[in-house]
């Protein structure tokens, strides 16, 4: 984790202890993080929209519905283990 943050530290977040306990880490995003990841979902919405631009609404119902599920099955899974 610390290896990933510092990687993100070039502009991306600040990071800080906590005041009253040395313990933990507070980790912020920083304007230049707040930009990126707003271009990146941008991003996300214009490539799901381009893959599912032949797909009914009838069609992307079932997907979402399957998708759904499965995700819960996951976390049910998570949750037993």
């Amino acid at each position: 984790m610390t290896r990933h943050l510092k990687q993100l530290e070039k502009g991306m977040v600040t990071r800080r202890r906590k005041p009253e306990d040395n313990r933990v880490t507070l980790v912020r995003l920083t304007e230049e993080g707040r930009t990126r990841i707003e271009a990146s979902k941008i991003e996300k919405e214009r490539f799901i929209s381009e893959m599912l631009e032949n797909v009914s609404e009838e069609e992307r119902r079932l997907l979402t519905d399957v998708l759904i599920r499965i995700q819960q099955k996951n976390i049910e899974k998570i949750q037993t283990t």
